[in-house]
């Protein structure tokens, strides 16, 4: 997935120019610079940085990804009070305490199932207690999204992908219904809410 990424990266954003998601859209920029006012923010898989600019109110935020090609965008588009580092998800180079909120965008329906508990377990670890986390990712919607090439064995669900340039990837694109999104933080999280708009899911909740 880091090759089709890469290779994605300078036509990442078009994904946002889709007219029938821009209330959805505006909608999420609004809830993401809300929680993030006054905070020290890890944008979580923040690739081109899409969403990082709309933490204008922000104390500071460290946009990480693991993707050099779309962290050399996002760096390059020079937003105020925001760093970016490369990491990987699973070993972030952070001490608890440092953040006061994550955000992931559209990451969470990459993590495969067989992972994904273990994985916002780690995650939670690197943060410590009492951050405040939002996730928001896509909802399958037929006409808008991508569709399903196939399920796996585990029963995560591909699609298959084409760049301007002609080549086909298949990329792990999964999407939680509530009971999926409840059970994988069940325990180690408190207040938390699910908010399903047309195109988009979130979860926001404290991390135990």
């Amino acid at each position: 997935m880091l090759d089709y990424y890469a290779k994605r990266a300078p036509e990442y954003e078009r994904i946002y120019t889709k007219p029938e998601r821009q209330g959805d859209l505006a909608w999420l920029k609004a809830r993401v610079r809300e929680l993030t006012r006054g905070a020290r923010v890890l944008d979580l898989a923040c690739g081109t940085g899409f969403w990082t600019e709309a933490m204008t109110d922000a104390r500071s935020v460290v946009g990480a990804d693991f993707n050099d090609t779309v962290l050399r965008i996002a760096r390059d588009k020079g937003i105020p009070g925001a760093s970016f580092v490369r990491a990987d998800n699973d070993a972030l180079p952070f001490a608890p305490g440092t953040f006061d909120v994550m955000t992931a965008g559209c990451w969470w329906s990459h993590v495969p199932l067989q992972d994904l508990r273990q994985h916002v377990e780690g995650l939670h670890r690197a943060l410590g207690p009492g951050v405040r986390i939002l996730w928001f990712d896509n909802q399958y919607v037929f006409g808008s999204s991508t569709p399903i090439a196939y399920n796996d064995e585990h029963g995560n669900t591909w699609q298959r992908r084409p760049l301007r340039d002609g080549s086909e990837h298949d990329v792990l694109k999964n999407f939680p219904d509530d009971p999926t999104l409840l059970q994988t933080v069940a325990g180690i999280a408190q207040d938390v809410r699910i908010n399903r708009l047309q195109y988009y899911w979130t979860l926001e909740y404290f991390t135990n």
